[in-house]
């Protein structure tokens, strides 16, 4: 047996391949389908895609091959990586380089090797999309055209795993920061309410407000941090949750122990539709609570009507309260986000109650 020597560029090429993160992950099914297509198109009784760490070869994918990975130095694939195009062994016993190995002196008893490089864009070869058989044999020019065809979809499909990767990490760093933010200014806003001159001091109506906003904001940001991750790549989000999370600690609109009183239908949509339903729904309750008097909270329904969702939410608001509604930001900001949603805004006012009515499409379900 000779053992596999050292490719030129070993340093920079086992760094490429931990860049890619893909070592010691769970099973993947596009690299489970590309072993499966090898293993039917060239008749192998095994197959895998490997990759050459500095010092094993990890299966990400096989057929038929029970270890999860073996010692670089009785690998073929690791002879395998030292080629630009395909390896391809007819019979090991006969070959110096692996007659006497323990994968063909033992189990599985491989006779039969051919397997085409992985390389990347720079250069380096990461590994092998290989087939293995325990009789003696070869392959024909077609099976030898789709090894190396899938190699390279093997290849474009790790640059599209990294590529989502990074995407993610990005995601989470831009939430992180803006958790943060959202932390200073509510410590900006501890320290201001306890540098008031009286413990009795009632705070002003903008400071309470804007508190209100923060807290809220927050409840969204976790939100949408439990829509990251790799479920974040998923068609649709549910929309209970992410309202049941907004408000469940207690929606602190200068009430602690108030409820988003609003009854929903099971409903899925887009994730950032989900999102900018969910930041409507905090601008209405915000709205409404500051247009509404003390004789009632604000309900409300989000129902799936034949392919319609129809958002409603009512307060008790005086004809004064509803005329300095027109003159806020509060009506436009509604509109906006409905209209983001692709759907109608209704206002309804009654002398006494204020209805608002949003209603837009469901784009896509479960």
């Amino acid at each position: 047996m000779i053992r596999p020597e050292l490719p030129p560029d070993e340093h920079e090429r086992v760094h490429e391949l931990h860049s890619y993160g893909i070592l010691d992950t769970d099973v993947e099914s596009d690299f489970e389908a590309i072993i499966d297509l090898v293993l039917a198109i060239t008749g192998s009784s095994m197959a895998a895609i490997s990759f050459i760490d500095s010092d094993r070869q990890w299966y990400k994918a096989s057929r038929n091959i029970r270890m999860p990975e073996i010692p670089r130095e009785i690998s073929f694939c690791a002879h395998g990586i030292l080629n630009d195009d395909l390896m391809v062994v007819t019979d090991a016993r006969n070959d110096e380089r692996f007659k006497d190995d323990p994968l063909v002196t033992g189990e599985p008893g491989v006779r039969f090797y051919a397997g085409a490089p992985l390389v990347t864009a720079d250069g380096h070869r990461l590994g092998m999309l290989c087939v293995q058989d325990s009789r003696p044999r070869s392959i024909d020019d077609v099976q030898r055209m789709t090894l190396r065809n899938l190699a390279a979809l093997t290849v474009r499909l790790l640059e599209l795993r990294r590529e989502r990767q990074r995407a993610l990490e990005l995601q989470k760093s831009i939430e992180h920061r803006e958790h943060n933010t959202l932390q200073f200014f509510a410590s900006l806003l501890s320290l201001y309410t306890a540098k008031m001159p009286e413990p009795g001091t009632k705070q002003p109506a903008w400071l309470m407000r804007f508190h209100d906003r923060l807290i809220v904001t927050g409840h969204l940001l976790r939100a949408s941090n439990r829509l990251s991750g790799m479920e974040r790549l998923s068609t649709t989000t549910d929309i209970a949750p992410v309202v049941t999370s907004m408000f469940s600690a207690g929606n602190t609109y200068n009430d602690p122990s108030a409820r988003l009183p609003i009854e929903m239908d099971d409903v899925a949509l887009p994730r950032e539709a989900g999102l900018t339903l969910a930041s409507l729904l905090d601008e209405l309750v915000v709205t409404l609570h500051e247009a509404s008097d003390s004789s009632g909270e604000p309900t409300g329904t989000l129902t799936d009507k034949h392919g319609e969702i129809v958002l409603q939410m009512s307060a008790p608001v005086s004809t004064e309260a509803y005329t300095a509604l027109h003159e806020s930001v509060h009506l436009p900001v509604i509109e906006s986000l409905c209209g983001r949603l692709s759907g109608d805004f209704k206002v309804l006012h009654t002398g006494e109650e204020l209805t608002i009515v949003c209603t837009f499409p469901i784009t896509v379900r479960q």
